[in-house]
């Protein structure tokens, strides 16, 4: 099929994109289509590929069309805490379970956590780096081996040996936003941030969780494809009283956390959030923060009386400035979809646009 024409018409027996639908897409003609194809701005991967990548890079061209020649950039967060303009390049919606460039942001953001995490926490525990983020901790050896099928996480710290109580980072108490009544649902599977506790590391046996830490995707949340499984898969995880801290960055969509206020139609709502789900207590613990605040500081227990303040801007940053997410950022034009954020945030986020414009000589 090298004739542009029949490019991307099946692919595993699955109808895709024409060329003439992509230049319908475009606005454009088809001869531009093939131009743009000929300089490298669109690709056969494009038209060839899964129908989101498609509709995906049909947005972000349509996007990047709008960018001035000399974009307004700089490696520096413009914003004290979550960027914005990133954030709403990667809720661009894609097809199904997946989700624009969003995988893209996951993975190193869960890398960057667990490093961060290995920072500061006791020397007795380790967070590690698994298909989903937990935290586990480890059964004394004359107790049953995990059943298998348990969720697996992202990353999990274990806990090396028993030791005196002791606070990890920060002394003192962090002040979550508002605490609400815990609701379980009914069980399944997992995927996320984890932290583990552990004995002995031996033959690679970690365990069962002591905290579970999950990064929560477009898909994990209310409407997305996997919100059933979600809850079921957390449901799981707290009613063996494991606690749950979820990171959510979506302001587009809602939280799968129940008692967390609906943004933006909610006066007490704000952009962003991070829940710890504590059962033993039967509470969870909100941290609300929104448009140039910093990602908060919060609360996480771990075995016994210790627990671990840990500051997540740090993270976020670091993924930010390390992984070039400010390279799909110009502060020239508005976020995509800016009309999905409230009227003050609106205000906000044009005001620290134009700070930024000042500062970097625009």
């Amino acid at each position: 099929m090298d004739d542009p024409a029949l490019w991307a018409i099946q692919d595993a027996e699955r109808y895709l994109m024409t060329i003439d639908e992509a230049a319908a897409a475009l606005g454009i003609g088809r001869r531009a289509v093939e131009g743009l194809v000929a300089r490298g701005k669109l690709t056969k991967v494009f038209l060839k590929g899964r129908p989101f990548l498609a509709k995906y890079e049909i947005e972000l061209y349509q996007f990047n069309k709008k960018r001035k020649k000399s974009m307004l950039q700089n490696s520096e967060n413009q914003f004290m805490g979550v960027n914005p303009h990133l954030m709403s390049l990667l809720q661009t919606p894609g097809s199904g379970a997946d989700t624009s460039i969003y995988p893209s942001f996951h993975g190193p953001h869960i890398a960057h956590i667990t490093d961060f995490l290995n920072d500061v926490l006791p020397p007795h525990y380790i967070a590690v780096q698994e298909p989903s983020l937990q935290i586990k901790g480890r059964e004394a050896p004359d107790e049953p081996s995990p059943k298998k099928g348990l969720p697996k996480p992202d990353v999990a710290i274990y806990q090396q040996r028993q030791a005196a109580s002791i606070q990890a980072a920060t002394e003192g108490a962090v002040t979550p936003t508002l605490t609400v009544e815990m609701v379980l649902q009914e069980p399944s599977e997992l995927t996320g941030i984890a932290i583990y506790e552990v004995h002995a590391m031996e033959h690679g046996v970690h365990g069962l969780p002591v905290v579970r830490i999950e990064l929560l995707s477009p898909a994990n949340m209310v409407g997305g494809s996997y919100y059933e499984v979600y809850q079921q898969s957390r449901t799981k995880a707290l009613a063996a009283g494991t606690p749950l801290v979820e990171i959510d960055y979506l302001h587009e969509y809602l939280s799968p956390v129940r008692g967390v206020p609906i943004y933006p139609q909610e006066a007490n709502a704000k952009a962003y959030n991070i829940t710890v789900s504590r059962p033993k207590e039967k509470v969870v613990d909100v941290y609300l923060f929104g448009i140039n605040e910093p990602i908060p500081t919060v609360y996480i227990p771990l075995k016994e009386e210790e627990y671990l303040n840990f500051d997540f801007n740090g993270p976020y940053q670091h993924t930010w400035k390390k992984s070039r997410f400010w390279y799909y950022v110009d502060y020239g034009q508005d976020p995509l979809r800016m009309n999905t954020y409230s009227v003050d945030d609106q205000i906000t986020i044009r005001a620290q646009m134009a700070a930024a414009a000042e500062k970097l000589g625009e």
